[in-house]
């Protein structure tokens, strides 16, 4: 009889090692099951998420792509230690990290952010706007003008703000409004410029380029941009290609904030140097995943400008691959 309750209490613990994943962090130990934080379920983040998840279960490390609110939440999650991991625009990793107040939205001491690590780049998002203004040829034009950088409180409509800012820009009226309406306010002579920080092409933008004949408009001027990321240092200089939108003839130059792959940092070295070696070294397998991650390159890795963390920075030390002063890890 003993012998039956000892079979059934062994069976049951078994099952828990495996379907339930280990709660602290362990140097020796690597978890059975980590977390992936992404955003809303149907976004492109959560779709990245899964794709990441791949190659963790390749190095025999089962992942679970978890729904959440996005950047803002998954900072706030991976310090806590209630995510393993987590995909965040570095703009917002930044914000926490360095204690400079942006958006507001990170209440604790900058220490308290000090919890996470980078492991790699993801897609990065570009600042471009839309206009049918022919006056408005970068962002210096923009004084006196009604402008949107879409909904308020948006990652987009903070960066957009600060730029305006920083540039010494003063226009008539922000508008807070979703992407899609900007067309038709445009349309309306009730909106001179639309802008977004994200991925191109856009619909708005798109919409707005072949049926009003707007034009697409960035930072441009060089000097303009290094002002910028003085002050906000985590963008990067970069260009939307010609022909990336109707009547976009010539490359145009911008800022764009990356968004990137954070893990806590007490994760054992050794299993993210095992998952950053498997990333890198089957970049196709990633590519073929989602369009938008062909960003994810050994050059694209520089643009990452908090520390990484010690398996990362391991794997790239030892592929020579060159990152930027700020990355080095500081543990």
């Amino acid at each position: 009889m003993y012998k039956k309750h000892f079979s059934f209490i062994l069976v049951v613990i078994l099952i828990l090692i495996a379907f339930f994943p280990q709660t602290t962090f362990a140097q020796e130990d690597w978890p059975r099951v980590i977390s992936i934080g992404t955003a809303s379920v149907g976004g492109m983040l959560h779709l990245v998420g899964g794709l990441l998840s791949e190659f963790w279960i390749e190095i025999g490390v089962n992942a679970s792509v978890e729904d959440s609110g996005g950047s803002f939440h998954n900072t706030m999650l991976i310090n806590k230690g209630d995510l393993h991991t987590a995909l965040i625009s570095q703009g917002a990793a930044w914000e926490a990290w360095s204690g400079e107040e942006i958006t507001g939205l990170f209440e604790n001491e900058a220490e308290y952010y000090h919890q996470m690590r980078g492991i790699h780049p993801l897609h990065v998002s570009q600042m471009h706007s839309w206009t049918v203004d022919d006056t408005i040829e970068s962002y210096r034009d923009l004084d006196g003008k009604i402008v949107s950088g879409g909904p308020a409180g948006g990652t987009s409509d903070f960066w957009f703000r600060m730029v305006m800012d920083i540039l010494g820009v003063k226009p008539a009226r922000v508008v807070y409004t979703s992407l899609g309406d900007t067309v038709n306010l445009i349309r309306d002579n009730l909106l001179d410029l639309g802008t977004v920080s994200g991925g191109f092409p856009v619909p708005a933008a798109n919409e707005a380029s072949a049926t009003l004949g707007a034009h697409i408009v960035g930072v441009k001027f060089e000097e303009d941009i290094e002002k910028i990321k003085e002050q906000m240092p985590f963008f990067s200089t970069v260009e939307i290609p010609a022909g990336a939108y109707q009547g976009l003839d010539e490359a145009l130059l911008t800022v764009g904030d990356w968004n990137v792959y954070f893990a806590h940092k007490d994760l054992p070295e050794e299993m993210v140097y095992q998952y950053t070696k498997s990333v890198f070294e089957n970049l196709d397998r990633l590519y073929e995943g989602h369009a938008s991650l062909k960003t994810v390159t050994a050059d694209s890795v520089k643009n990452i400008v908090l520390p990484l963390h010690r398996g990362a920075y391991r794997y790239y030390n030892e592929a020579g691959i060159e990152v930027h002063p700020d990355a080095i890890p500081v543990d």
